[in-house]
């Protein structure tokens, strides 16, 4: 079974906006976490948002140093499968992080998702070539599948290149509410965040 890191990038450099924003912890990451687990994979989280404003030395970092510690993350636990959430407002630290995770592993897949680029894969696979995938909707069942290293012709609902062409699998059907699990708040240190204490 191949090995799994989902990151939940840092927000732009506005630090009034990121005191408050890093106070909650990823919860989309924390079932899609929590789902792959229940599956078998071998899964980490990292959050980067609470490297980008630390409690309680309430130290900040750039974007910059937050991609180092993420080149040093990648190399020390090796991921087959890097997984980065985005929002429209999270989107260019997103590409910068995957960016890092390229450079730190070239081999490495490279997976975004997020409501922004669900609706801009095309965009976001011309303007980043070191993301491999853009995975639109729901990202429980795709990630898995490349977990289990089906080919990306046979996952339903990612973007991808393919001999110079994007192309676009159709998505497949929603999870049942059966199969959403309770999310894995045990992967993420819940002292870090406001609503746990």
């Amino acid at each position: 079974m191949l090995n799994v890191l989902l990151i939940d990038p840092p927000f732009p450099e506005r630090p009034w906006d990121i005191k408050w924003l890093t106070q909650f912890p990823p919860k989309g990451l924390m079932y899609l976490a929590a789902y792959l687990r229940n599956a078998g994979a071998n899964v980490n989280v990292l959050d980067t948002k609470q490297l980008q404003y630390e409690k309680p030395s309430l130290l900040s970092r750039s974007i910059e140093e937050i991609q180092q510690f993420v080149r040093y993350y990648i190399n020390d636990k090796k991921p087959n499968i890097v997984g980065i959430t985005s929002t429209t407002i999270s989107y260019i630290p997103a590409t910068k992080i995957a960016k890092a995770v390229k450079e730190a592993d070239p081999k490495a897949i490279v997976a975004i998702g997020g409501v922004h680029v669900t609706f801009m894969a095309h965009e976001t696979l011309k303007e980043c070539p070191w993301i491999d995938i853009v995975v639109r909707g729901e990202g429980e069942r795709p990630i898995f599948e490349l977990v289990q290293g089906k080919p990306f012709s046979q996952i339903q609902g990612i973007s991808y290149r393919q001999n110079g062409e994007i192309i676009d699998n159709p998505i497949g059907p929603l999870l049942s509410p059966e199969e959403i699990p309770i999310p894995a708040y045990d992967m993420l240190d819940m002292k870090n965040y406001v609503l746990f204490h």
